[in-house]
């Protein structure tokens, strides 16, 4: 459900996508609420991709929440690039689990991929256009099922509404190896869509450029979250 006046249509991400694919937020109140139970994503196995472009530096901006704004057992996580302009995984408000090694300080369009697989210091990735930027610093997080609300374009606890575009925001409940990761930046920036892989495929034929979020049922690739 989107909240405030998020702008349709804007130029996207990926290359072999719509032109016109993205939406863009102003930052302080532009956002889309996704109901709490829409997705069956549990605890600490998921992965989070998206396309960013900041619009403003020197302020934190929420990109996706996963229902973080419950506590203890009831608390999710959140995607927040920070003032320095790193990318966060957040446990609940305030349990930072890390932040990455590089920044992104521009107003070009980046792809942003994070992942756990587990409780341990090992189990949290974050990638950048394909990269990994994990810290060497990770701190282990037990992530729980959540029963609240989750966000695009903002942190749920905290109001950090993003300012600028995003784009191909997706979230798997699985956690995607490095080579997918590569493989989905590649295909993205070459041309070609890369926010799913070939064998997945969306539950209709939904013009992607307005803004849908669905789950896609089935197999393997089960309650994946898709937008855009």
């Amino acid at each position: 459900t989107p909240v405030g006046a998020p702008l349709y249509q804007q130029t996207g991400a990926v290359f072999g996508d719509s032109a016109l694919s993205a939406i863009t937020f102003n930052g302080t109140a532009d956002t889309f609420s996704i109901p709490a139970g829409l997705s069956t994503i549990t605890g600490d196995t998921f992965s989070f991709v998206g396309w960013v472009k900041k619009a403003v530096n020197g302020t934190s901006m929420g990109v996706f929440d996963f229902g973080s704004a419950g506590v203890g057992t009831n608390a999710g996580w959140r995607v927040r690039v920070e003032q320095s302009g790193a990318v966060a995984l957040i446990f609940a408000n305030t349990g930072l689990i890390f932040t990455s090694t590089t920044t992104i300080t521009d107003a070009l369009w980046h792809q942003i991929v994070v992942t756990k697989n587990g409780t341990s210091t090992t189990s949290a990735k974050v990638y950048i256009d394909g990269v990994d930027r994990t810290p060497g610093a990770v701190t282990a997080q037990t992530i729980f099922v959540t029963g609240n609300a989750s966000f695009i374009g903002k942190s749920a606890a905290s109001g950090e509404f993003w300012n600028g575009s995003l784009d191909d925001i997706a979230v798997f409940p699985y956690a995607l190896s490095a080579a997918t990761v590569t493989t989905l930046y590649n295909l993205g920036s070459a041309g070609t869509r890369g926010i799913i892989p070939a064998q997945f495929v969306p539950v209709s034929a939904t013009d992607w450029t307005a803004l849908t979020v669905a789950l896609i049922p089935g197999g393997a690739i089960n309650n994946i979250l898709r937008s855009i």
